[in-house]
């Protein structure tokens, strides 16, 4: 998944990435000025950003990796790039107010934030 940018242009985005795989390229072959993959943290696998996902395959995501695609500084303008959403991160959100969980609350508090 890629955050942050027009979902037509995350979807080509998407495509172009799928195809690489297809050719046989690896994730860890991605040009890193391009795109950084991170895994999905599984809080993220429970909430809607999933919603797709269940919509089109019926079930949630339980047999395979969830991968976001960060944008790197070629394909990402200076502002946004530090402003990315790592969704690696349990606690991070899209933008949407999103109720924590106790231990999530618990590891803000202990990061000092």
């Amino acid at each position: 998944m890629i955050t942050n940018i027009d979902n037509r242009i995350a979807a080509s985005m998407l495509t172009w990435a799928v195809e690489q795989l297809q050719d046989g390229a690896d994730l860890d072959d991605l040009d890193p000025t391009q795109f950084t993959a991170v895994p999905v943290h599984p809080a993220h696998l429970h909430g809607e950003l999933m919603n797709m996902w269940r919509e089109h395959y019926g079930e949630a995501p339980s047999s395979v990796d969830v991968m976001q695609l960060q944008l790197g500084q070629e394909f990402g303008c200076p502002c946004c790039i530090t402003t990315q959403v790592d969704l690696s991160d349990p606690t991070a959100t899209l933008g949407r107010p999103r109720r924590l969980n106790r231990a999530q609350r618990r590891a803000l508090r202990k990061r000092g934030k």
